[in-house]
């Protein structure tokens, strides 16, 4: 059985503009954010969109932090909750260790698994989310959260599967 939420939208009635908890908003069909996606993935323009997704992750995370003085692990679980009742799936954390940028995340019902045709490895846009928001919960200034989608139900697996692991941050890279 569907359980309702009822997120409170704001509507500007002299431009249209939808927000939710003071965010612009668009509403659009899930098949058709996938499929934009799905265009971008492999292109030249992926670089481009996972720096925004994980520049957009890291800002939320900071506006909910000093909005609900909220610890690190808090703000990430409220983080996926968040995409969760937005529609990219149900995002389930694992773990979350803010020590050392490691995190665990499965995400059932991924829009981006769902459109035919897609690769084992279809929900890749999740990964410059998760990173963002690990790099934003990390402690350790020297670390820099990598994610990695494990297995995906585009593959055939029950659900995708990420796994967010420290690298160090240097210069050099």
């Amino acid at each position: 059985m569907a359980t309702v939420t009822r997120i409170p939208v704001e509507i500007d009635e002299a431009s249209g503009e939808w927000r939710m908890d003071g965010l612009p908003m668009l509403l659009l069909p899930r098949e058709d954010m996938a499929r934009l996606q799905g265009t971008v993935a492999g292109g030249p323009a992926e670089a481009a969109w996972q720096a925004v997704a994980r520049r957009s992750a890291h800002n939320w995370c900071a506006t909910e932090a000093q909005r609900s003085g909220s610890d690190p692990v808090t703000v990430v679980e409220r983080y996926l909750e968040n995409l969760s009742q937005r529609g990219w799936g149900r995002f389930e954390l694992l773990y979350c260790r803010p020590d050392d940028c490691g995190a665990a995340v499965r995400v059932y019902n991924s829009p981006f698994a769902l459109v035919p045709g897609s690769e084992a490895r279809a929900c890749r846009t999740f990964v410059a989310w998760l990173e963002g928001a690990m790099n934003w919960a990390c402690s350790d200034p020297d670390y820099l959260a990598i994610a990695e989608e494990r297995c995906c139900v585009a593959g055939g697996a029950e659900a995708c599967e990420f796994v967010i692991r420290p690298s160090v941050a240097s210069d050099d890279d």
